[in-house]
């Protein structure tokens, strides 16, 4: 809230045809855009709000825009985080459950393979004793 005043809403920074390879924001930010590159005043994003760009009218004295449009962008910034922690830790508990079941799956077919192998080496003892005994 800037003295008294809710957050004002902004409009987008608007860019005309790059000249040379770049374009200012038609508004007087400092923002611009180039072919391979672009920058603006510290916080404010080049492709969001302009603090130029007041929707209610006429810009407040200058600090004051670019501090609100700052501290919007900060406030989404953290909203977006703690959205993304809310989804890691649902996916992380969606993979816990599945994660145990795939361990005693592998434990048990690890089990398996080891009586398979057991099996194996006997069979493979008995038909060389029955090859032996061919043999005499």
């Amino acid at each position: 809230m800037l003295n008294g005043y809710k957050h004002r809403m902004y409009g987008k920074h608007k860019y005309s045809d790059p000249v040379n390879g770049r374009s200012d924001c038609k508004y007087g930010c400092g923002c611009w855009v180039g072919s391979f590159s672009s920058d603006g005043p510290l916080g404010v994003d080049i492709f969001g709000l302009c603090p130029n760009n007041p929707m209610d009218g006429e810009p407040l004295r200058p600090n004051i825009d670019y501090e609100d449009v700052v501290k919007q962008r900060i406030k989404g910034l953290e909203k977006a985080l703690s959205q993304t922690k809310i989804r890691a830790a649902k996916a992380e508990a969606r993979l816990k459950g599945p994660r145990k079941q795939l361990i005693k799956r592998l434990e048990k077919v690890e089990a398996q393979l080891t009586e398979l192998r057991r099996k194996l080496s006997t069979a493979a003892d008995m038909a060389i004793e029955i090859q032996s005994l061919r043999s005499l």
